[in-house]
């Protein structure tokens, strides 16, 4: 029987054999924004009631929008 260790990024989720290279992941990911904006849908379209789209502002000010 052969004992496995690994570690897994808690943002995303991926496994590593490697402590560093999984700490590398978790830095790696952009988590300093904030939801600026969202776009719905009228009921009679959508009756999901979720956002069509997502607006991010990061701190120098760009914008990313995402759609579903």
């Amino acid at each position: 029987m052969k004992k496995l260790e690994l570690y897994v990024c808690e943002v995303c989720g991926t496994q590593y054999n490697d402590k560093t290279k999984c700490k590398m992941c978790e830095k790696s990911h952009y988590m300093r924004f904030v939801i600026t904006g969202q776009r719905y849908l009228p009921y009679t379209v959508d009756k999901t009631g979720m956002p069509i789209t997502i607006d991010l502002t990061d701190a120098d000010g760009k914008v990313y929008r995402y759609k579903r």
